[in-house]
């Protein structure tokens, strides 16, 4: 009875994949600060979904601390835990000194200690250090105040160097037809998301460094209804297609991306964030395309390796994707990312000895990222070594206790050693961050069955289905556990189903079985 997923699982989603979405609001204050002035600048902060600041591929370790500290130190913020939201942020100015979010969000926490002068201080050091086009708007916006004159934001890249790959011609290259290559080859579109909200966070962040050219949807709206295609160079499309991408508007976005390529096609920011965007929505053979031609216009960037190096991964094509690794590697031997994503490889192929190497060495690296303890205890546990990869798990929840996957894959590690209310404790608590959280769900459910508490996990794995229509093993599970207590239709019913949607299952013999022995008959699972 395959009810626990052998290994690392499907759903084990590739931490590195989560994009950093630090919520970056300027606020121009006077000085001296005034609590009234305090509580206005502030309070969006605590509106802030603090889950949408996960971590992403191709930062370096600094910006990584940045992103962890500044979540934690958020939802500390928000959780009035203001010693230690200053403490976390202290974390980020270790990390990044002239980062100017981290000192307007200490700001508003010492300002809600009533420690103003701190606060001031803190908030002249933001001033001081933010000149983005995007945040002078947002001074206009927020404090109504006049334009700030605007000087665009521009990501340089060395280059180009290019080089000679198959699938391209040489120098040049004809764009790609983005969206409708995509629409038109494999009939499917991107979702969309155009709601707008006043202080929300970017669905999707495609600068690398956590260098975000937004800090909030409203920013993003704000270019975009300025834009004026009269005389609009590659660089104002890439700019409003990353603005639609913040709205969570991908075709949009992707659109404005084929438009900056077609102006410009050896611009090497468009090809990467309309690669970044193909990746996040699986088209993996369109994201390499791209990151081979940002490769191609300059050779020397690790982390367009790392992106193409992800790509080939999710294709299975296992042995490029090990071969991009090992590029970015030799270009920058210190990126703690690429260790981890190159374990992350090895143990999803049986390597288990190499990918223990990847890891500890990108702990080494950075050993601020409770991901990379995440990943190392889950190897440890599958390798056996339990006590020190309890300890991992332990050590990433100590450092970010607002990560649903931790707790959820905790939990699975809890049920593999047979400790199944241990488990549902994790996976309780998994939901309590995501009520949506699927694996979790279904995860609870198995332990449930395994308790023998047969109804209870027939409600989770139904919650499951009502979810995921699709998720095939929860048939498979609310079967057994409607078989255990002699409801022999629904039992059947859910087999049926099960073959339905995974005909060529490896518990589909098994599953034909107790058809028949339920009085199903014999089937052959394809209808």
């Amino acid at each position: 009875m395959r009810l626990v997923v052998a290994a690392v699982e499907a759903e084990r989603a590739f931490p590195m994949r989560k994009s950093i979405l630090l919520i970056l609001a300027a606020l121009l204050l006077a000085v001296p600060v005034t609590l009234a002035q305090t509580n206005e600048v502030c309070a969006e902060l605590a509106t802030i979904d603090t889950s949408t600041i996960t971590l992403g591929t191709g930062f370096s370790s600094d910006d990584v601390t940045i992103g962890l500290s500044l979540n934690t130190g958020l939802s500390s913020y928000q959780a009035g835990q203001y010693d230690l939201a200053i403490q976390m942020f202290q974390l980020a100015v270790d990390a990044v000194p002239d980062f100017a979010t981290t000192y307007l969000y200490r700001g508003c926490a010492y300002a809600a200690q009533g420690n103003t002068t701190s606060a001031t201080a803190d908030w002249q050091r933001f001033v001081q250090l933010s000149d983005d086009t995007a945040m002078a708007t947002r001074v206009q916006v927020l404090l109504g105040g006049s334009s700030v004159p605007a000087t665009p934001v521009v990501v340089t890249t060395p280059g180009p160097v290019v080089t000679q790959e198959a699938g391209f011609g040489g120098a040049t290259a004809t764009p790609e037809a983005g969206v409708d290559t995509v629409k038109g080859q494999l009939g499917t579109t991107f979702e969309q998301d155009n709601t707008t909200q006043v202080g929300t966070a970017c669905e999707r962040n495609l600068r690398p460094g956590g260098n975000l050219l937004f800090g909030s949807q409203e920013e993003a709206q704000i270019l975009i209804n300025s834009f004026n295609a009269n005389n609009a160079t590659a660089e104002n499309y890439l700019n409003r297609g990353e603005a639609y991408v913040c709205l969570g508007n991908y075709e949009t976005g992707m659109t404005d991306f084929d438009t900056a390529i077609s102006l410009n096609p050896n611009y090497i920011d468009a090809y990467t964030s309309r690669g970044r965007v193909y990746l996040d929505f699986d088209f993996h053979q369109e994201a390499i395309n791209d990151f081979t031609r940002a490769i191609q216009l300059n050779a020397n960037d690790p982390n367009v390796y790392n992106n193409r190096g992800l790509a080939y991964y999710e294709s299975q094509q296992y042995d490029l994707a090990l071969s991009d690794y090992n590029t970015a590697l030799r270009l920058d031997p210190n990126l703690a990312t690429v260790y981890n994503n190159r374990g992350y490889l090895y143990e999803n192929t049986g390597d288990y000895d190499s990918a223990l190497i990847d890891y500890n060495r990108a702990l080494e690296l950075n050993p601020d990222n409770p991901y990379y303890y995440y990943d190392r205890g889950m190897l440890r546990v599958f390798m056996e070594d339990t006590v020190n990869g309890f300890t991992d798990l332990q050590t990433a929840i100590t450092m970010l206790p607002t990560e649903p996957f931790f707790y959820a894959d905790r939990g699975y590690a809890f049920g593999l050693q047979s400790d199944y209310n241990s488990a549902i404790t994790d996976y309780n608590t998994a939901l309590s961050l995501n009520p949506q959280f699927v694996i979790a769900l279904y995860r609870r459910g198995f332990a449930y069955y395994q308790l023998g508490n047969y109804n209870t996990a027939i409600t989770d794995f139904s919650a499951v289905i009502q979810l995921d229509p699709n998720y095939d093993l929860a048939y498979y599970g609310r079967g057994y556990a409607n078989r255990a207590i002699g409801n022999t239709a629904a039992a059947l019913a859910d087999f049926q189903a099960f073959l339905r949607i995974y005909p060529n299952a490896p518990e589909a013999a098994e599953v034909q079985q107790l058809i028949a022995e339920l009085g199903g008959g014999t089937t052959s699972g394809t209808k």
